[in-house]
Order: C-alpha cells, then structure tokens, then sequence
C-alpha cells in the first residue's frame, strides 16, 4: 500500500514530466521536426502547447473536482468507460510504458557504446543502469521527486549556458523566411512533439501519490511555458546553426550542433559533462517509466504493495532493452516510425480526451475545468 509520508505535490509531478522528456527531445525532436515541418519545424513547440493546454485541462476537469475525483487514471478509465473498459486500458497502457521503458534503456546503452565504448557488449551497460532503478524504484517515490527537483535546476543552468553560445552560430536564414502556406508545417512538425509531450498523462497513474490537485491549472501553466520557451529554443539553435535539410540526414543533431560552439571546443571534456547530463536525464525517464509501470499493474492486478512489481518490470525492461532493436540505427528508425508515433499521440492525448468528453456526458466530472483553488497561495 502506499504510505501516508510517501506523497509528491502537483509541481513536482510536472517537474517529473519535464525531466522525462529531456532525453527523447534532445534525440528526436530535431530530425522529426525538420522532417514532419521542413523551415517550420522550430514552431513545432509553440503549435504543440496548445495540445498541451487542452490535454492538461482535461486532466484537471477530471481530477481537481473534490469530492468524487478519481483517485488515478486508472479509475478515470472506469468512471468514463466502465470496469471492462478500464482493464483494457490498463492492459494496453502497462503495454506501452514498458515498451517506452525498453526504448529508453536502450538508447541510454546505444549512447554510451557510440561514444565510449563502441565494441563492448551491451548488456555491459544495460545491467547497471537497471539494478540502479530497480534500487531507487523500492524506495520512496518522494525521494525520487526530490532529485527530479535538484536536477531540473541542473539542467536549467546548463541548457541556458549551452543557448547563450549558441547564438552567434545561428543563421537567419536557416529558419526564415516563412510563408502562410507554412502554417501547415508548423501545425504538421507539433505531432511529433505531442508524441512525446502526450506523456503527461502517463504520470497520472502516479494519482494516489498525489497531493494538492486541486492546483494541476496554477502549475501547468508554469509547466507548459518552460516546456516550451526550451524545446523551442533548442530547436532554433540546432536548426538555425545546421539548417533543417542537414538536420534530417543526422543522427544526432543537437550533439553535433554543439561542437559549432567555439567555447566548447575549446573546454576540456565539456562533452563528457553533457554526455553525463544526458546519462542523468536517462536515468530519470527510465525511473519514471518504472515506477508508472508499477502502479498500473498493481492497478490491474489488485496488489496490495506496489513495490512487489519492481523485478518484474525491471526484467521486463532488460529483456525489452534487449529485442526491441539489434543496433542504434534501427531503434531510431522505431522511434522515427509513423506508426509508433501515431501510438504515441493515441495513448497520450487521444485517449485521454476521450475518457474526458465520455465522463462528462456521463456526468462523472465537469464539462469545464474547475477554477484554481486558494488561486493566491
């Protein structure tokens, strides 16, 4: 069962999200908006927060109502599509987070191989990195709020370095001009991102940890304006430095944009302090996952104690690190995949609409999402 002490707040439930989509921004973003958006893929974000809003604003009709809110998003399921509704979804949703689970562990094994040790055996880094989740993943998850804290002002100084040296190597003309006939693409270069950003709703499964949510309006806003002045900025800085026609053909265009930077050519082993940034951001996602993974099946299955499902995920992941591609080059083929991304969008954002709208016609929660509680504190 989970403990009375072992409660996160609303905020650091976004702050969990945002760290969670640190990793796959930084790999995917780039070539996925520059291919779906062309020149206009750098609008992407800023067309994409809307989805946001709206997806979030659900969630809080759903959840910030008081009295008769249901406890996860699991319940959410059943209020609006009934208990065999419900365990479908669950089934479909433990699914999909431990497939996310196992495309994350992987990359974090690919990055290290292609940068370290290109010859090593895979499993060399998987191990590790798995037995360090599955320790934090039996403790509280309190705790594991508290370092998405910690290092979301890590990263924050660190990104806003990396921007600020970034500037004299963007070139105008990589991003400009644009043309109405472009809206298209901008509106087209946000699905992506809404593939990824759509994982929100995946952290309120983590519902009976939370506390206060009654505020999940007064904090998303602050939640989708850094999500998106840093996603936006990023993408303008790799786009504007390589162009989006070169950006495409990369593999890895923020890392490769970064070493335009004269100042971190010129600082000893600045890569591996951004390598070692980008291993804490994996680490973080992986954590995450895990734990999401946890609730939903004792959700699904009735356990009592949530912690009793930490090694089976874990070797779940391990295997699913393992199968889900033979090389980098294929896991970012899957990851790049129409199909999967359309996945994405559904579990994240479709689905979740769905039980709102359906919930609302049933009269299980409000049409309108409720005001701010206590709006001043």
């Amino acid at each position: 069962m989970i403990l009375n002490n072992d409660k996160i707040s609303v905020r650091q439930i976004f702050i969990m999200f945002i760290m969670s989509t640190f990793s796959p921004a930084i790999r995917l973003f780039p070539a996925l908006c520059a291919s779906y958006g062309g020149i206009a893929g750098w609008l992407g974000p800023v067309v994409a927060a809307a989805g946001l809003q709206l997806l979030i604003a659900a969630l809080s009709s759903m959840f910030g109502h008081g009295a008769g809110a249901p406890a996860d998003l699991g319940d959410a399921f059943e209020m609006a599509f009934g208990r065999a509704g419900r365990q479908i979804a669950l089934v479909l949703y433990l699914a999909w987070t431990l497939l996310l689970c196992s495309v994350y562990v992987r990359y974090y094994a690919e990055r290290l191989m292609s940068t370290i040790f290109p010859n090593a055996d895979i499993r060399f880094f998987l191990i590790p990195m798995l037995i360090l989740v599955g320790i934090a993943a039996r403790g509280r998850i309190e705790a594991f709020a508290r370092f998405s804290e910690i290092t979301i002002l890590l990263f924050t100084a660190v990104f806003a370095l990396l921007f600020l040296f970034f500037i004299p190597s963007v070139k105008i003309g990589n991003l400009l001009p644009l043309t109405p006939g472009d809206a298209v693409s901008a509106a087209r270069s946000a699905i992506p991102v809404m593939s990824i950003w759509g994982y929100i709703t995946l952290f309120f499964f983590l519902g009976g940890h939370i506390k206060n949510r009654d505020k999940i309006k007064k904090y998303a806003r602050s939640a989708i304006t850094y999500i998106t002045a840093v996603t936006a900025l990023m993408l303008i800085f790799v786009t504007g430095s390589l162009g989006y026609r070169t950006v495409t053909r990369m593999p890895a265009p923020f890392f490769s944009a970064t070493k335009l930077i004269q100042i971190v050519r010129s600082v000893d082993r600045m890569e591996a302090i951004l390598l070692s940034l980008w291993v804490v951001s994996d680490f973080v996602t992986i954590l995450a996952f895990t734990f999401i993974a946890m609730n939903i099946a004792k959700k699904l299955f009735g356990a009592a104690e949530v912690r009793s499902f930490a090694s089976p995920m874990l070797l779940l992941g391990y295997a699913g690190g393992l199968a889900v591609a033979s090389n980098g080059l294929e896991l970012e083929r899957f990851s790049s995949n129409a199909a999967v991304i359309a996945v994405s969008v559904f579990a994240g954002t479709v689905l979740p609409l769905a039980a709102y709208l359906t919930g609302a016609v049933r009269g299980r929660w409000p049409l309108k999402t409720p005001p701010d509680a206590h709006p001043g504190r």
